[in-house]
């Protein structure tokens, strides 16, 4: 199969982000005068404590070891749900698939395309996706990063045949006879989701879990005082267990990781203009689901209100995370498990 064009990669950046959610929380912060981190006291029951405290450090113990075999029910909850959506997809009788056009593909040549899909009998739908409606597609992805679209001309996007086919179909051969065209990128196939949404429906209530993990993503260049002023507020939060700042070098390695064997997207890329975040880890829940989403809510709204904070990600520790994609955590990227909150493109 042939290497996406660099506008194609731009466009499924909604599917994988380089601002990733990584690293040691537990790490030392190297130094960086912006680097914070709170971990709770525990006190020594060994040296002489008294027997109410002692009492009530046994509670706080049993009272966490209750919430980790809650997490780890539903993780397996999760797990399991997730398989049943995924053999629910991988038995509907109908799929989907993009078609990627190279850049400047002709009209007349996706007519020869066209004709292609036209005579296979297994297809049983398909509708060209031409330049005008694909910068739609994209400018309403890319809403909140204007930025970005205004680096991106309707000309430099990829056109696209969104093409619908029974299962049974050979897709092997199908895209051997893709490839016979020249300007022809790539294949993207997926399962009809429509014919699964009770399951799906079922694992998003599994999955719509409170937080454990928050991420909160800064303007680049953000200032000391926005630094000063974010980590205040996370130092008086009684939710809050441990945080930290990844700044800009960390971020950028971050990045340079993820995108190794893309150089294409590595070269557009500012550093400077990349978002920094605090990756932040929530304290263990002892109220109800509900209420623990209303104070982390509030928290949200107080950060957001911090000039250079950019947006709040919530987020779930990786095991939920990985059960809940229907993956292993051991050998999951995390971008594959995140949404990003969008990537500031320099000129290159």
């Amino acid at each position: 199969m042939r290497v996406r064009t660099l506008t194609t990669t731009l466009l499924m950046l909604l599917l994988a982000t380089a601002c990733t959610i990584i690293g040691d929380d537990n790490a030392a912060d190297g130094g960086d005068p912006a680097a914070r981190a709170q971990s709770a006291e525990v006190g020594d029951t060994a040296g002489g404590a008294s027997a109410p405290e002692a009492e009530a450090e046994a509670a706080d113990l049993a009272e966490t070891e209750a919430a980790e075999g809650d997490e780890q029910e539903l993780i397996r909850a999760a797990a399991a749900q997730r398989a049943a959506v995924d053999a629910c997809l991988e038995a509907a009788p109908m799929r989907t698939a993009v078609v990627w056009l190279d850049t400047g593909t002709s009209p007349d040549d996706a007519a020869k395309l066209e004709e292609t899909l036209r005579q296979t009998p297994s297809i049983t739908d398909y509708r060209y996706i031409d330049q005008e409606a694909t910068y739609e597609a994209f400018t309403t992805a890319f809403a909140d990063e204007p930025e970005v679209i205004e680096l991106v001309a309707p000309e430099s996007l990829p056109t696209s045949f969104e093409v619908r086919y029974r299962r049974e179909v050979d897709e092997a051969a199908l895209l051997t006879e893709l490839e016979q065209f020249p300007f022809f990128d790539t294949f993207e196939s997926v399962p009809d989701a429509l014919a699964c949404q009770a399951e799906q429906d079922a694992l998003t209530i599994i999955c719509s879990q409170p937080a454990t993990e928050v991420a909160i993503w800064l303007e680049p260049g953000a200032t000391d005082r926005t630094l000063a002023t974010v980590g205040r507020l996370l130092d008086d939060s009684d939710l809050i267990d441990r945080f930290r700042y990844v700044g800009p070098a960390e971020t950028y390695a971050e990045f340079e990781n993820e995108f190794s064997d893309d150089p294409d997207v590595l070269d557009v890329i500012d550093p400077d203009k990349l978002h920094t975040r605090f990756a932040v880890h929530l304290v263990a829940r002892t109220e109800t689901a509900d209420e623990r989403s209303t104070r982390i809510d509030e928290l949200e709204a107080s950060l957001l209100a911090v000039q250079g904070v950019d947006s709040v990600e919530q987020l779930w520790d990786l095991p939920l995370r990985a059960a809940c994609a229907g993956a292993d955590p051991s050998d999951t990227p995390l971008t594959d498990l995140l949404s990003p909150p969008g990537i500031n493109v320099g000129d290159g």
